[in-house]
């Protein structure tokens, strides 16, 4: 059984519960994402990746695609 890894990221660009989802959505549908938690005050991700090992870049390519600009921390 392998365990779970949390990638942090800071996220820059949103401005309102929407734009909170809409980066949820975002890191939600990359294959590998068990769960994401995103928080407007802080402009902070928490993503939860399973046994796939999942590409930073192809999380902040995903928030890019969805609007916003994403980085490491």
């Amino acid at each position: 059984m392998t365990e779970n890894k949390t990638i942090s990221l800071s996220i820059g660009g949103m401005s309102c519960g929407g734009c909170v989802s809409a980066v949820k959505n975002a890191l939600k549908s990359v294959p590998g994402v068990e769960a994401a938690e995103v928080d407007l005050q802080s402009a902070s991700a928490k993503v939860v990746v399973g046994a796939a090992d999942v590409p930073v870049e192809k999380l902040i390519l995903a928030v890019k695609l969805a609007g916003y600009s994403a980085k490491l921390g």
